[in-house]
């Protein structure tokens, strides 16, 4: 029994090999010209940071009094997947992470509805808590491009300057 040889196959059938060679180059072209183009592209992120403090109380009663009250509360909110704190001293911090599978355009909604949560749960909290400091906008960063130009440097000096 002879072996298969794609290669004298290929030889035979021309007409077959160009006709899907000009098929791959064509749908190539399309999805080059049609494939999304961006400097900074979106991505959501799905993680809100509250951070609370109270000055001169105990870890424990910063844990039980504070922060177990507002994790407490936001484990109520539509979309929520987990939340993990900790408390150093007397102060607190809180993640609060959403679901993978929750759409972007909640998102924003999702995090006004904690802040009504925390601002709600906030007035049953003791005297002299401070904060909240909450922080949802990760996903608003920028960067930036610095250059080294000098037209009576060597490319030497230029990189020295630059590490310095």
């Amino acid at each position: 029994m002879k072996q298969f040889n794609l290669a004298e196959w290929a030889l035979k059938h021309k007409s077959i090999i160009y006709y899907f060679m000009a098929v791959l180059l064509t749908f190539g072209i399309f999805s080059y010209n049609h494939m999304g183009r961006m400097e900074d592209p979106d991505f959501t992120m799905r993680t809100m940071v509250v951070g609370v403090a109270w000055p001169g109380a105990s870890p424990q009663e910063m844990s039980d009094q504070v922060t177990d009250k507002l994790e407490e509360k936001l484990r109520d909110l539509p979309g929520v997947d987990y939340t993990k704190s900790f408390t150093d001293g007397s102060k607190s911090v809180i993640y609060i992470n959403l679901k993978e599978n929750l759409p972007s355009d909640k998102i924003r909604p999702a995090w006004e509805e904690a802040r009504n949560m925390i601002n709600d749960e906030w007035k049953s909290l003791p005297q002299g808590v401070q904060g909240p400091t909450i922080n949802d906008r990760f996903d608003d960063v920028y960067g930036i491009i610095n250059a080294i130009s000098g037209d009576e440097f060597s490319y030497e000096e230029k990189r020295q300057q630059a590490e310095d």
